[in-house]
């Protein structure tokens, strides 16, 4: 489960029982930061400037002040606010239980989950229950992060919600919106009723998405992939340009046709070439790999695959090894064919 927002007490009458709160809804929309396009994009810093002085001030010698008039302010210390600020309680205490119909939702804020804490599981149902059968609402005042906050705890499908709610003052004034239905006929009362109930259908919000949040995550992927690629194709030219002087040990065996070159063509350069060699720097700047484990496999793996190709690959006559020979001999259990391998300093006849 999500990390709690608040834990403390529920309080109505003489039963109080412990609770933790979790956020119900988060806004996730798509943000961005402000960045200089220079070589490598960084984020800009805001400087806080001073218009009276026409010169740019520290953090620390800023005030709070309050406009009482356009250009004119009350400025009010930090020691005077931590004297009014109320301290935040671990009680929310329920003040009176209002009909759940007479809630506006106008008044509606943040939505919280309640749960229960160990040992309040009982009082935790008998105030569910008892709210979910009279059809009340419970109407408690919540202080948090040094502001009081009024809630409302109604029963939801399977445990209590909380919502903060805004006080009369912060809602607009329901005068300001009126609506004249006298003007309005039977006929087109029961057209309007007839289209409502042809696009009935239940309460269901996964069936709608941000198209907007979803194209522009789409354009970022993309935009990260393209980025990571070109990472990698410059990470792989750089590789394939150092990889002769720097890679590769001097005097490492390599099979027949094998080059440096095919480090950098390779479309994984994460296993190198068959029978080369390469050094420990190869693999800290490729992968990281400070301890150097890579480096011993890689090479133990270089090694192996060497000796296995100089072993079965035919000299440059075209014959096997006598190595080979002996034994494929061996094996068969059949007599060791003679060597083909011409003498030494004797000329071989092209065909």
């Amino acid at each position: 489960m999500a990390t709690s927002v608040w834990k403390g007490q529920i309080s109505f009458g003489m039963v109080s029982f412990p609770v933790k709160l979790f956020a119900a809804a988060r806004s996730q929309t798509v943000r961005f930061h402000q960045l200089h396009p220079c070589a490598s994009p960084s984020r800009i810093r805001q400087v806080l400037y001073c218009r009276g002085e026409d010169k740019p001030v520290p953090r620390t010698e800023l005030v709070k002040g309050f406009e009482y008039d356009r250009d004119r302010y009350v400025v009010v210390e930090d020691h005077e606010l931590r004297r009014l600020a109320p301290p935040s309680s671990r009680v929310m205490e329920v003040r009176e239980f209002v009909p759940a119909a007479e809630l506006d939702p106008v008044y509606l804020d943040a939505s919280y989950y309640v749960a229960p804490q160990n040992g309040g599981e009982k009082p935790y149902a008998l105030l569910f229950e008892a709210l979910r059968r009279s059809g009340y609402a419970a109407l408690a005042q919540w202080t948090l992060q040094h502001r009081e906050h009024l809630v409302v705890l109604r029963p939801g499908r399977f445990g209590l919600l909380a919502h903060t709610l805004f006080y009369r003052e912060e809602v607009r004034a329901t005068e300001e919106f009126r609506t004249d239905t006298g003007q309005l006929s039977a006929r087109e009362l029961e057209l309007a009723h007839l289209l409502v109930n042809a696009l009935a259908a239940p309460f269901d919000p996964g069936k709608y998405r941000d198209r907007y949040r979803a194209s522009l995550r789409a354009l970022i992927d993309s935009c990260e992939r393209a980025r990571r690629r070109a990472l990698e194709i410059a990470d792989d030219a750089d590789l394939r340009q150092r990889a002769p002087k720097d890679f590769l040990a001097v005097g490492a065996p390599s099979p027949v046709g094998a080059s440096a070159d095919r480090i950098g063509s390779r479309r994984d350069a994460r296993l190198p070439v068959p029978g080369t060699v390469l050094t420990r720097q190869y693999y800290e700047a490729r992968f990281g790999d400070s301890r150097g484990q890579g480096y011993r496999r890689g090479n133990a793996h270089a090694l192996q695959a060497s000796l296995h190709a100089k072993e079965h690959a035919p000299d440059r006559h075209g014959c096997k090894s006598p190595e080979r020979v002996s034994r494929e001999a061996a094996h068969s259990k059949q007599e060791p064919a003679p060597s083909l391998v011409p003498p030494k300093n004797s000329r071989v006849l092209a065909r």
